[in-house]
């Protein structure tokens, strides 16, 4: 087939195959196109076309025939229609009821993983049938993430009191399926890593007391000789490792640290409260030091003892705490306030890299300076060259020449020194401030910029936001 296929034909086979279409369509958009596929017209949100018939968002022409569209809601919500339309009372409850419908299929999307199966349905049932959808072992989901507060007090804020404690660890987030006798392991970015760990499949065969779960997780490094937290960093090329698999369990070993449990023996639990989850991990998971552990956790109202057990964690060479809430459900997929996550003042960002500049001098074969994006919907701004926190080292940290490897094979175009790149390398950078600029698309830059890690376990849409960009802006003012 490759054989007699053009080069264009050959580039789309293959990205069939590996159902990596790369088309730049987004989940956002194939959510939004189930809406208008499979719900009723709503007025408000929608208009026909009177010469073609044709329904479009609001916009000033149609889409179809480029007719003027009238947007006036009386007009068109007094119109007749020969199909079934929703109308509502003002142009308010119609957007608000729209943005209910995008968050039911986005809350079904974030337990199936499957725009396939909800498009089936929809087909056949209607939308009544998302309700029916469930989760599946063996099918990952979106993890709950965790927002940053400003400090304890904020936290408590958000979580309410009491709250449990948990330390912040330098790992990477593994999802645990198992389903009788098969196991198997998901990064957040939903990524199958069974095969690069069999060291962990192992530890959860052996320590964990139930044929059937969906666990949440956080896998941390191990030096093996001083038995110490080694930085996430150093283990990331566990992740990407596809080969010689039995040799880097024993240079990078790992410890696993189950924090939540979804799913367990049939039940579904994402509406239990935190506390609850809590005392079903509690009966199941057995501890075995250096391989598999239930997170440990402190559950306080006391503001003063709280930031005590943050600075035993920093000391510990942990990022920071988790402070949840005691009655907060699962929430897949959303920062909300079940939880959030308490770092030192300096901040971080997850960028994507867009562009580099080859080195000068003895760094001539890397690249060592790059641009930075973070997103704006389905969008990517520019935030930002960044060129320091790298090292000459790979055992030092994150390396100018493991990067440059990263990025060689996301080359699009080269201009002289000036290098365009697909966004698909993503960095934690650390900064001391943002500031308005003008240069860059974003309308931010920041001050004094650092890379400190790869995360090869993100995707592009775990990249930070122009929205959280903003309130970080706003709040060192």
């Amino acid at each position: 087939l490759l054989g007699s296929a053009s080069i264009l034909e050959a580039k789309y086979i293959v990205r069939t195959i590996a159902e990596d279409m790369r088309a730049g369509i987004g989940d956002s958009m194939i959510r939004d196109s189930l809406f208008w596929a499979f719900y009723e017209p709503m007025i408000g949100i929608m208009i026909k076309c009177d010469k073609c018939e044709q329904w479009n968002p609001i916009v000033k022409e149609c889409l179809n025939c480029k007719t003027p569209l009238d947007k006036d809601f009386v007009k068109n919500k007094e119109k007749k229609y020969k199909e079934k339309v929703m109308i509502f009372e003002n142009e308010k409850e119609a957007r608000e009821y729209y943005n209910n419908c995008i968050e039911e299929l986005q809350d079904t999307f974030n337990v199936t993983n499957d725009f396939g199966l909800m498009a089936e349905m929809l087909m056949v049932h209607g939308k009544k049938a998302l309700e029916h959808l469930e989760l599946v072992v063996g099918k990952p989901i979106k993890v709950m993430l965790y927002p940053k507060a400003k400090n304890i007090e904020e936290g408590f804020e958000i979580v309410g009191k009491p709250a449990m404690l948990e330390p912040k660890l330098d790992g990477f987030r593994v999802q645990i399926h198992r389903k009788k006798d098969e196991i198997k392991l998901y990064t957040r970015n939903l990524e199958e890593v069974t095969k690069q760990f069999p060291d962990v499949v192992k530890a959860i065969r052996d320590n964990v007391r139930s044929k059937e779960f969906i666990l949440d997780s956080e896998v941390v490094g191990i030096d093996p000789k001083t038995k110490k937290v080694i930085p996430f960093q150093n283990i990331s090329q566990r992740i990407k490792r596809k080969y010689d698999v039995e040799a880097l369990i024993k240079s990078l070993p790992v410890v696993i640290n189950i924090f939540d449990v979804i799913e367990l023996n049939g039940e579904n639990l994402l509406n239990l409260s935190f506390e609850d989850r809590r005392k079903r991990l509690k009966a199941i998971i057995h501890d075995e030091k250096g391989k598999i552990e239930l997170i440990e956790q402190v559950i306080t109202s006391d503001i003063e003892k709280a930031k005590k057990y943050y600075q035993e964690c920093l000391e510990k060479g942990h990022e920071g705490i988790m402070m949840k809430s005691i009655q907060g459900t699962y929430k897949p997929g959303k920062r909300v306030g079940q939880g959030v996550k308490i770092k030192p003042v300096m901040e971080s960002l997850d960028l994507i890299i867009v562009g580099a500049e080859w080195g000068e001098g003895k760094r001539t074969k890397w690249l060592s300076s790059f641009i930075v994006a973070c997103r704006d919907g389905d969008q990517l701004k520019e935030i930002g060259k960044v060129g320091s926190g790298l090292k000459e080292k790979a055992e030092d940290g994150v390396s100018y020449e493991e990067l440059t490897e990263e990025l060689k094979k996301n080359i699009i175009q080269e201009k002289g020194r000036e290098v365009k790149l697909k966004p698909k390398v993503i960095v934690e950078i650390v900064f001391e401030e943002i500031q308005q600029s003008p240069s860059y698309s974003s309308g931010y830059a920041l001050r004094f910029p650092r890379i400190i890690r790869l995360r090869n376990d993100k995707g592009i849409r775990d990249i930070s936001t122009l929205k959280e960009i903003e309130k970080f802006y706003q709040e060192q003012k």
